[in-house]
């Protein structure tokens, strides 16, 4: 758990960065590819999946939501390798570059409250693209509500439906907002989810 000098994310609204930010960011930067962001999917058979070993994710874990790190862009895959990218801020979209035969994508970095590991989740499927736009509609009303400096708290989950198309199952990711943070990561009791 973070201290409550220490901020969990900065507010997505404004540039407040204090020393100790920028010298993260010196760290961070430093650190080549030691950073420790974890690439976090929803598998074809229902469950959240993160890093190479395709560790599962524990049910009903808690993550908070860095809003300023939604994005957009496009990914172009060959032979199971990422041939070609490009990611934007959300709200820089218009500059994504077209790639001819690229997915297009949508994207958040969570952090885990309990052990603080970093996620990032950049869903180019139908159900996990509207997973995120869900995920933006709700954390920024919740943001417009409650203030631009909190944090939004959420689980993951999914749900199912019968696939007419092709039989089976089609598994599609889910969440929950659970409650607020303010900027130090404490959870902030009164603000309902």
């Amino acid at each position: 758990m973070t201290s409550k000098k220490e901020m969990v994310f900065a507010p997505s609204s404004s540039a407040m960065v204090n020393d100790e930010s920028v010298n993260d960011l010196i760290a961070a930067g430093s650190m080549g590819n030691d950073v420790d962001v974890t690439f976090l999917k929803y598998s074809q058979n229902g469950q959240w999946l993160y890093g190479a070993d395709e560790d599962v994710l524990d049910s009903g874990e808690v993550l908070y939501i860095d809003a300023s790190t939604f994005v957009a862009g496009s990914i172009l895959w060959e032979g199971g390798q990422v041939k070609d990218e490009d990611c934007q801020p959300f709200s820089q979209r218009a500059n994504i570059r077209m790639i001819e035969g690229a997915d297009a994508f949508l994207g958040v970095n969570m952090r885990a409250v309990e052990d603080g590991k970093d996620f990032s989740y950049k869903p180019s499927s139908l159900g996990g693209k509207k997973f995120i736009q869900k995920l933006m509609l709700e954390v920024g009303l919740g943001l417009k509500a409650h203030g631009n400096d909190k944090i939004a708290m959420v689980t993951l989950d999914g749900g199912s439906y019968k696939n007419k198309k092709h039989g089976g199952k089609t598994f599609f990711p889910t969440f929950a907002i659970v409650g607020w943070a303010g900027p130090d990561g404490v959870e902030i009791k009164k603000l309902a989810a």
